[in-house]
């Protein structure tokens, strides 16, 4: 590897070693949801969602900067919303009758239910993670109507001002006051938004960090790759340490949010964007890795009932994770084969 970092910043927006990451973070979310990691390890699988931010900026704004026209641009914006809301639409309606049985709409009467369901199909979560996908629209949107007249600074302030609610959820909640203005103004943004930490108040700093490397392309490609790689393993490290201060103050319920997976992500998407790391099947794991993502739940609870009516016991994690992973692998694969044959060509929209 030479010592500059090359910057991977081709016409088509593509990088072999975005996708690689993208793939294993997608394995991470996994992990998560199947308890396979000790509880101390966490604070690195939670890089995976930041990571998949700070990819969709990078190379949605890449695209973008290749656009000189006002209005193709706005075309650009509207067409990538419009991406995302298909993905979303896709899934919502392959899994609606699961968000039906696990969030109890319901339940909740006609007029109450369809409103918690409005609130979280706009900005929290419907099917598990699904908010990551709300909060990329929401984000995205953001970042591009106030770029086009504000400067990076702001939007990344704006963006850590935002990043500091969704830290306030979560492993930071025991900075708020029981009562007073403070806890009564985020209890209105919960009720409103849905939790900080899950909805675009996590995604912006995020996207803003995107744009900014691409915007910067030119001058990353002289960085020094081991001054990155080093300061990634320190962020690592730092973030590794942030987890053990706060699990001496409280005991956290959504360990979503910390501060140093800022840093973490932007340091460890620019080493994957810098690699030399080259695949022929790089859209496929990219294809694949969406995929996962989205599909991973319903399987992982379908596993699991699996194992317990063979008997096998609740928690043998690995198994329970190799069994989920191979499912939704072998899913998503069978999907990118099926949506070739015209009759099935909706399925594109699975990714």
């Amino acid at each position: 590897m030479d010592s500059a970092l090359p910057l991977n910043s081709k016409n088509t927006g593509n990088c072999d070693g975005a996708d690689l990451l993208k793939f294993i973070m997608s394995l991470f979310v996994v992990a998560t949801h199947t308890q396979l990691l000790p509880a101390y390890i966490y604070p690195w699988v939670r890089l995976a969602v930041p990571i998949f931010f700070v990819f969709s900026g990078y190379f949605f704004f890449t695209k973008l900067s290749l656009i000189d026209s006002e209005e193709e641009k706005k075309r650009a914006v509207f067409h990538r919303v419009k991406h995302i809301v298909f993905l979303y639409l896709f899934w919502l309606i392959v899994l609606f009758p699961l968000v039906l049985h696990i969030r109890g709409y319901v339940a909740l009467g006609f007029s109450r239910g369809i409103l918690e369901f409005l609130r979280d199909l706009l900005f929290s979560s419907t099917f598990q993670g699904s908010w990551f996908l709300s909060a990329l629209i929401w984000s995205t949107i953001i970042v591009c109507f106030l770029g086009r007249k504000c400067s990076n600074r702001f939007l990344f302030l704006l963006g850590f001002i935002l990043y500091m609610l969704a830290c306030l959820s979560s492993n930071y909640e025991f900075l708020l006051p029981q009562q007073g203005g403070a806890v009564t103004v985020m209890h209105f943004l919960v009720r409103l938004f849905g939790l900080p930490c899950r909805n675009f108040s996590a995604g912006v700093i995020f996207i803003v960090i995107g744009k900014i490397m691409t915007e910067r392309a030119n001058s990353m490609k002289t960085r020094n790759t081991k001054v990155i790689l080093f300061s990634a393993v320190l962020s690592l490290l730092l973030l590794f340490a942030e987890h053990g201060l706060l699990s001496r103050f409280t005991e956290v319920h959504n360990n979503d949010s910390y501060v140093m997976l800022i840093p973490a992500a932007a340091l460890l998407s620019a080493l994957a964007l810098g690699s030399h790391w080259h695949s022929r099947f790089s859209v496929t794991l990219r294809s694949v890795s969406t995929i996962i993502y989205c599909v991973h739940v319903p399987v992982f609870m379908a596993v699991s009932k699996a194992m317990t009516w063979l008997g096998l016991p609740d928690r043998e994690n690995v198994l329970l994770f190799t069994l989920t992973v191979a499912v939704s692998v072998a899913a998503a694969l069978i999907l990118l084969r099926l949506e070739k044959h015209k009759p099935f060509s909706f399925l594109r929209y699975s990714h």
